[in-house]
Protein backbone atom coordinates (compact mmCIF):
# COMPACT_ATOMS: atom_id res chain seq x y z
CA UNK A 1 0.00 0.00 0.00
CA UNK A 2 2.83 2.41 0.85
CA UNK A 3 4.54 1.64 -2.45
CA UNK A 4 1.27 2.21 -4.34
CA UNK A 5 0.76 5.56 -2.57
CA UNK A 6 4.31 6.55 -3.43
CA UNK A 7 3.75 5.90 -7.14
CA UNK A 8 0.45 7.81 -7.06
CA UNK A 9 2.26 10.77 -5.50
CA UNK A 10 4.91 10.60 -8.22
CA UNK A 11 2.23 10.60 -10.90
CA UNK A 12 0.54 13.63 -9.35
CA UNK A 13 3.83 15.49 -9.11
CA UNK A 14 4.65 14.61 -12.70
CA UNK A 15 1.26 15.74 -14.03
CA UNK A 16 1.51 19.14 -12.33
CA UNK A 17 4.92 19.83 -13.88
CA UNK A 18 4.22 18.50 -17.37
CA UNK A 19 3.04 21.75 -18.95
CA UNK A 20 5.96 23.85 -17.69
CA UNK A 21 8.47 21.12 -18.49
CA UNK A 22 7.23 20.89 -22.07
CA UNK A 23 7.32 24.65 -22.48
CA UNK A 24 10.91 24.78 -21.23
CA UNK A 25 12.02 22.45 -24.03
CA UNK A 26 11.55 25.39 -26.41
CA UNK A 27 14.56 27.68 -26.75
CA UNK A 28 12.78 31.03 -26.49
CA UNK A 29 10.82 29.93 -23.41
CA UNK A 30 13.96 28.55 -21.75
CA UNK A 31 15.77 31.82 -22.46
CA UNK A 32 12.85 33.87 -21.10
CA UNK A 33 12.70 31.65 -18.01
CA UNK A 34 16.44 32.01 -17.38
CA UNK A 35 16.18 35.79 -17.67
CA UNK A 36 12.90 36.41 -15.89
CA UNK A 37 12.05 33.63 -13.43
CA UNK A 38 14.07 34.79 -10.40
CA UNK A 39 12.61 38.28 -10.69
CA UNK A 40 9.09 36.88 -11.17
CA UNK A 41 9.45 34.69 -8.08
CA UNK A 42 10.89 37.50 -5.96
CA UNK A 43 8.22 39.96 -7.09
CA UNK A 44 5.43 37.51 -6.26
CA UNK A 45 6.96 36.86 -2.84
CA UNK A 46 6.96 40.62 -2.21
CA UNK A 47 3.24 40.52 -3.07
CA UNK A 48 2.79 37.54 -0.69
CA UNK A 49 1.88 35.25 -3.60
CA UNK A 50 3.59 31.88 -3.88
CA UNK A 51 4.58 31.07 -7.45
CA UNK A 52 3.25 27.51 -7.05
CA UNK A 53 -0.16 28.86 -6.03
CA UNK A 54 -0.40 31.65 -8.61
CA UNK A 55 -3.66 32.46 -10.36
CA UNK A 56 -3.53 35.08 -13.09
CA UNK A 57 -5.94 37.51 -14.77
CA UNK A 58 -5.32 39.91 -17.66
CA UNK A 59 -7.19 43.13 -18.51
CA UNK A 60 -6.52 45.05 -21.72
CA UNK A 61 -7.72 48.59 -22.51
CA UNK A 62 -7.56 49.38 -26.21
CA UNK A 63 -7.82 53.18 -26.14
CA UNK A 64 -5.38 53.58 -23.26
CA UNK A 65 -2.99 50.97 -24.77
CA UNK A 66 -2.60 49.27 -21.39
CA UNK A 67 -2.33 45.62 -20.38
CA UNK A 68 -2.86 44.91 -16.68
CA UNK A 69 -1.56 41.76 -14.99
CA UNK A 70 -3.42 40.71 -11.84
CA UNK A 71 -2.47 37.82 -9.56
CA UNK A 72 -3.50 36.03 -6.39
CA UNK A 73 -2.94 32.79 -4.53
CA UNK A 74 -5.47 30.03 -5.10
CA UNK A 75 -6.55 30.21 -1.45
CA UNK A 76 -7.11 33.96 -1.62
CA UNK A 77 -10.31 35.67 -2.76
CA UNK A 78 -8.87 38.95 -4.00
CA UNK A 79 -6.57 39.74 -6.89
CA UNK A 80 -3.70 42.22 -6.65
CA UNK A 81 -2.56 44.42 -9.52
CA UNK A 82 0.96 43.23 -10.26
CA UNK A 83 2.01 45.26 -13.28
CA UNK A 84 0.69 47.48 -16.03
CA UNK A 85 2.36 47.25 -19.42
CA UNK A 86 1.96 49.41 -22.48
CA UNK A 87 0.43 47.87 -25.59
CA UNK A 88 2.90 49.21 -28.13
CA UNK A 89 0.72 48.59 -31.18
CA UNK A 90 -2.80 47.48 -32.02
CA UNK A 91 -4.91 47.90 -35.14
CA UNK A 92 -8.49 49.06 -35.55
CA UNK A 93 -10.44 51.23 -33.14
CA UNK A 94 -13.37 51.21 -30.73
CA UNK A 95 -15.82 48.40 -31.29
CA UNK A 96 -15.59 44.59 -31.22
CA UNK A 97 -14.17 42.30 -33.86
CA UNK A 98 -16.96 40.92 -36.04
CA UNK A 99 -15.33 39.37 -39.11
CA UNK A 100 -12.09 38.17 -40.60
CA UNK A 101 -9.69 40.87 -41.84
CA UNK A 102 -11.57 43.78 -40.23
CA UNK A 103 -8.34 44.44 -38.26
CA UNK A 104 -10.32 45.00 -35.07
CA UNK A 105 -9.00 43.84 -31.70
CA UNK A 106 -11.82 41.89 -29.99
CA UNK A 107 -13.78 43.23 -27.03
CA UNK A 108 -15.29 40.98 -24.39
CA UNK A 109 -14.59 38.03 -22.12
CA UNK A 110 -11.97 35.48 -23.07
CA UNK A 111 -9.32 33.15 -21.71
CA UNK A 112 -5.82 32.13 -22.72
CA UNK A 113 -6.24 28.92 -24.68
CA UNK A 114 -2.92 28.59 -26.51
CA UNK A 115 0.75 29.05 -25.72
CA UNK A 116 2.91 29.47 -28.81
CA UNK A 117 6.61 29.16 -27.93
CA UNK A 118 7.59 29.23 -31.62
CA UNK A 119 5.69 32.37 -32.59
CA UNK A 120 7.15 34.54 -35.33
CA UNK A 121 6.22 37.40 -32.99
CA UNK A 122 8.72 36.12 -30.42
CA UNK A 123 6.25 34.45 -27.98
CA UNK A 124 2.47 34.58 -28.05
CA UNK A 125 -0.55 33.83 -25.89
CA UNK A 126 -3.71 32.94 -27.80
CA UNK A 127 -7.19 33.96 -26.67
CA UNK A 128 -10.32 31.97 -27.45
CA UNK A 129 -11.77 34.38 -30.01
CA UNK A 130 -14.43 33.92 -31.28
CA UNK A 131 -16.15 33.29 -27.96
CA UNK A 132 -19.81 32.24 -27.70
CA UNK A 133 -21.00 35.85 -28.02
CA UNK A 134 -18.81 36.55 -31.05
CA UNK A 135 -20.18 33.45 -32.78
CA UNK A 136 -23.72 34.78 -32.40
CA UNK A 137 -23.01 38.39 -33.39
CA UNK A 138 -20.09 38.07 -35.79
CA UNK A 139 -19.92 36.98 -39.41
CA UNK A 140 -21.34 33.45 -39.52
CA UNK A 141 -18.94 32.26 -42.23
CA UNK A 142 -15.79 34.31 -41.59
CA UNK A 143 -15.65 35.53 -37.98
CA UNK A 144 -11.83 35.47 -37.97
CA UNK A 145 -9.53 33.91 -35.42
CA UNK A 146 -5.92 33.46 -34.34
CA UNK A 147 -5.95 36.42 -31.95
CA UNK A 148 -2.87 36.54 -29.72
CA UNK A 149 -1.18 38.74 -27.16
CA UNK A 150 2.32 38.71 -28.63
CA UNK A 151 5.62 40.52 -28.99
CA UNK A 152 7.30 42.37 -31.87
CA UNK A 153 5.07 45.50 -31.72
CA UNK A 154 3.14 44.67 -34.89
CA UNK A 155 -0.57 43.94 -35.14
CA UNK A 156 -3.38 42.89 -37.47
CA UNK A 157 -6.13 42.54 -34.90
CA UNK A 158 -3.95 41.55 -31.93
CA UNK A 159 -2.77 43.56 -28.90
CA UNK A 160 1.01 43.62 -29.40
CA UNK A 161 3.58 44.27 -26.69
CA UNK A 162 7.38 44.37 -26.68
CA UNK A 163 9.52 41.23 -26.78
CA UNK A 164 10.75 41.93 -23.25
CA UNK A 165 7.19 42.34 -21.96
CA UNK A 166 5.93 39.15 -23.61
CA UNK A 167 8.79 37.25 -21.96
CA UNK A 168 7.59 38.49 -18.59
CA UNK A 169 3.89 37.87 -19.30
CA UNK A 170 4.56 34.44 -20.81
CA UNK A 171 6.46 33.23 -17.73
CA UNK A 172 3.69 34.38 -15.38
CA UNK A 173 1.11 32.62 -17.55
CA UNK A 174 3.16 29.41 -17.76
CA UNK A 175 3.35 29.30 -13.97
CA UNK A 176 -0.38 29.88 -13.59
CA UNK A 177 -1.27 27.24 -16.19
CA UNK A 178 1.20 24.82 -14.60
CA UNK A 179 -0.81 25.23 -11.38
CA UNK A 180 -3.89 24.02 -13.23
CA UNK A 181 -5.51 27.46 -13.44
CA UNK A 182 -7.34 29.01 -16.36
CA UNK A 183 -6.24 32.54 -17.26
CA UNK A 184 -9.19 34.87 -17.91
CA UNK A 185 -8.70 37.85 -20.22
CA UNK A 186 -11.08 40.81 -20.48
CA UNK A 187 -10.58 43.23 -23.37
CA UNK A 188 -12.19 46.67 -23.02
CA UNK A 189 -12.52 49.35 -25.72
CA UNK A 190 -11.51 51.93 -23.08
CA UNK A 191 -11.65 52.21 -19.31
CA UNK A 192 -15.44 52.01 -18.91
CA UNK A 193 -16.02 54.55 -16.20
CA UNK A 194 -19.50 56.04 -16.29
CA UNK A 195 -18.12 59.29 -17.73
CA UNK A 196 -16.06 57.48 -20.38
CA UNK A 197 -18.99 55.30 -21.37
CA UNK A 198 -21.31 58.28 -21.88
CA UNK A 199 -18.63 60.19 -23.77
CA UNK A 200 -18.01 57.32 -26.19
CA UNK A 201 -21.70 56.66 -26.72
CA UNK A 202 -22.02 60.26 -27.86
CA UNK A 203 -18.85 60.12 -29.94
CA UNK A 204 -19.54 56.87 -31.80
CA UNK A 205 -23.22 56.86 -32.86
CA UNK A 206 -22.28 54.53 -35.74
CA UNK A 207 -21.41 51.89 -33.12
CA UNK A 208 -24.83 52.03 -31.45
CA UNK A 209 -25.30 48.28 -31.93
CA UNK A 210 -22.42 47.54 -29.55
CA UNK A 211 -23.37 49.98 -26.76
CA UNK A 212 -24.98 47.07 -24.86
CA UNK A 213 -21.61 45.23 -24.96
CA UNK A 214 -19.88 48.27 -23.53
CA UNK A 215 -22.57 48.30 -20.83
CA UNK A 216 -21.88 44.66 -19.98
CA UNK A 217 -18.16 45.40 -19.81
CA UNK A 218 -18.91 48.38 -17.57
CA UNK A 219 -20.85 46.15 -15.12
CA UNK A 220 -18.01 43.64 -14.94
CA UNK A 221 -15.34 46.36 -14.61
CA UNK A 222 -17.23 48.09 -11.81
CA UNK A 223 -17.81 44.87 -9.85
CA UNK A 224 -14.19 43.74 -10.15
CA UNK A 225 -12.81 47.13 -9.14
CA UNK A 226 -15.02 47.03 -6.05
CA UNK A 227 -14.33 43.46 -4.89
CA UNK A 228 -11.08 42.48 -6.70
CA UNK A 229 -12.74 39.12 -7.33
CA UNK A 230 -13.83 37.58 -10.62
CA UNK A 231 -17.38 36.91 -11.66
CA UNK A 232 -18.36 33.90 -13.75
CA UNK A 233 -19.61 34.90 -17.18
CA UNK A 234 -22.57 33.19 -18.88
CA UNK A 235 -23.07 33.76 -22.60
CA UNK A 236 -26.75 34.14 -23.38
CA UNK A 237 -28.39 32.97 -26.61
CA UNK A 238 -28.63 36.53 -27.96
CA UNK A 239 -24.91 37.15 -27.38
CA UNK A 240 -25.36 39.15 -24.18
CA UNK A 241 -23.84 38.19 -20.82
CA UNK A 242 -24.98 37.31 -17.32
CA UNK A 243 -22.65 37.54 -14.34
CA UNK A 244 -22.43 35.70 -11.06
CA UNK A 245 -19.91 36.28 -8.29
CA UNK A 246 -17.52 33.35 -8.02
CA UNK A 247 -17.17 31.67 -4.65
Amino acid sequence: MKLFSFFIALLVMSSTSTFKSKQLTHKKVEQAHSKKYKNVQAFLEDCEIGVKALQFYLRAFKEESELEMWGKEKASDQFTLLKTYMICYSSGGAGPKRKQSDLQVPEGFYRINRFNPESKYHLSLGINYPNASDKVLGDALRPGGDIFIHGSCVSAGCPAITDDTIKDSYIYCVEARNNGSEIPVTIFPFRPTEENLEYHKGGFPELKECFWLWGDLRKYYKAFNKTKTLQSVTFNLDGSHSFRQEN
